[in-house]
């Protein structure tokens, strides 16, 4: 029972790091609005799936996307 409660703790330690990690990529990604050649993020649509909503932003200089998380 006490081996049970430890397994789970412990995966579910691992899987709020994953998401801890998965949120600052994305908060690098965006860079205070500014793409890594210069130009500037801009909004293009939001992409809804089953639970969540993904924004996508295209750079007006390169003509990148991104996907981030939450409308910036």
């Amino acid at each position: 029972m006490k081996e049970e409660i430890t397994i789970r703790l412990i995966i579910l330690a691992i899987l709020l790091f994953l998401l801890f990690i998965g949120y600052c990529a994305n908060s690098n990604a965006w860079n205070d609005g500014h793409c890594s050649c210069g130009g500037n993020w801009v909004y293009q649509e939001a992409v809804g799936h089953s639970y969540d909503t993904w924004y996508l932003y295209q750079c007006d200089k390169c003509g990148k996307t991104q996907e981030f998380h939450r409308k910036r």
